[in-house]
This record gives C-alpha cells, sequence and structure tokens, in this order.
C-alpha cells in the first residue's frame, strides 16, 4: 500500500531553489532522474515531484506545475512497508527534512 507525503514552506511565497533540491536529490544513490522535478526509485518504492503552486490544498497538478528555478512543495509517494523496514530510505527522509529545513507530513 502507497502512503502519500508531502514538504512544503511554511507560505506560498516561501520557496526553496528547484536546482539546489534536483542537486540533492541526484546525490541519492538509489534515486533517477524521472523527468523534469521528478525522482524515481523502485527499491525502495519513492516517487518525489517538485513543484511551485499557488495553495497548498489543490488546484494543481504535476508536471504542470514544475518551476525550474522556485520550488515550494514536494510530493512524495513510498511503500508503506519500505517506510517501515528500510533503513536507507528512513535515513533519507531525515537527512532531506534537515536539508529543506521543514518536516514531513501526511499529504492531504
Amino acid at each position: 500500500m502507497e502512503k502519500y507525503y508531502c514538504i512544503h514552506t511554511d507560505c506560498v511565497s516561501n520557496t526553496w531553489g528547484t536546482v539546489e533540491v534536483e542537486t540533492y536529490l541526484n546525490k541519492i544513490s538509489f534515486l533517477h532522474e524521472d523527468g523534469k522535478g521528478s525522482f524515481l526509485s523502485q527499491t525502495p518504492f519513492i516517487c518525489i515531484s517538485l513543484v511551485k503552486i499557488t495553495d497548498f490544498y489543490g488546484g494543481w497538478s504535476l508536471p504542470r506545475d514544475y518551476d525550474s528555478k522556485e520550488t515550494n512543495y514536494i510530493d512524495i509517494i513510498i511503500e508503506e512497508q519500505d517506510i517501515v523496514m528500510n533503513e536507507d530510505l528512513k535515513a533519507f527522509l531525515h537527512e532531506f527534512e534537515r536539508f529543506l529545513g521543514f518536516r514531513l507530513k501526511n499529504a492531504l
């Protein structure tokens, strides 16, 4: 079963640099870039999408809202068993939270 998470800035006008986030994700050994602002791994299963949106609660779509300069919302889909069992995935998520300065949340 897949679980849906996100990390977003404290308000939609605050952003991270898209290039910096993509550079960080490209250094993760089990992830590969799967299109603009999209990163994927089959084992462990995780899908990450970077977007810049105007409303944290909907009205946006992937990949239409990808912005090559700024990102304020990161959509993350993880296989439930992988988040519990895979130590590399857990370590990555904690480091990613530290890198971004915000905590992972259940997606609305």
